[in-house]
């Protein structure tokens, strides 16, 4: 008898904590449908300016006789990066700094002995430069 009574309480008792749940379901459904507003609304108030900050700087075609291919320059989480994908498919990836002079944004590497400047004009053209000249310039994708 003990465990007759012990097993219609424990039947009530998941009983119960079954319609809790899906009561609370539909709360969730409704907070999870305010965020995703919340989300596309605040992407849609992003200026340009800002939008650089959250990713994509600028993408460009490499000349062919320099391997051809697409450089993007990209910031993530406070850091820049070059990211190379060249038609062998080889894929460079190298961390840069930022230097802003007027108009232009001049990137170099972080970390090695390259020579070499990236400078993003005002047009978006991207001038690849060495110390003494003038590497390469092509026009944003």
């Amino acid at each position: 008898m003990k465990s007759l009574v012990f097993l219609i309480l424990l039947s009530f008792v998941f009983s119960c904590s079954e319609r809790k749940q899906e009561e609370d379901e539909p709360d969730k459904t409704d907070q999870l449908d305010k965020l995703e507003s919340k989300t596309e609304t605040e992407k849609a108030e992003i200026p340009g300016k800002q939008a650089e900050s959250l990713g994509l700087i600028g993408e460009w075609t490499i000349p062919s006789t320099y391997g051809g291919g697409e450089l993007r320059i990209e910031h993530h989480l406070g850091k820049y990066y070059k990211n190379e994908e060249l038609s062998d498919g080889t894929v460079n990836i190298s961390e840069m700094t930022l230097t802003e002079e007027g108009s232009l944004k001049i990137f170099r590497l972080k970390d090695g002995p390259s020579d070499e400047t990236w400078v993003i004009t005002e047009s978006g053209i991207l001038e690849v430069r060495s110390k003494n000249a003038l590497v390469y310039s092509t026009e944003p994708v």
